[in-house]
């Protein structure tokens, strides 16, 4: 996520970055409920 905040720091103006930030920080988060939803949480029996 870093990387593209500092791309997006030399090219745009606060609003773009702002728009790259919270891009990458949905897709983010996107990625891990997906990873979440393809692998739940073991049950623990015993």
């Amino acid at each position: 996520m870093v990387v593209p905040l500092v791309a997006a720091a030399f090219r745009f103006g606060p609003w773009g970055v702002s728009a790259v930030a919270a891009a990458a920080g949905s897709m983010t988060m996107a990625e891990v409920w997906i990873y979440s939803r393809m692998h739940p949480p073991t049950e623990a029996s015993e």
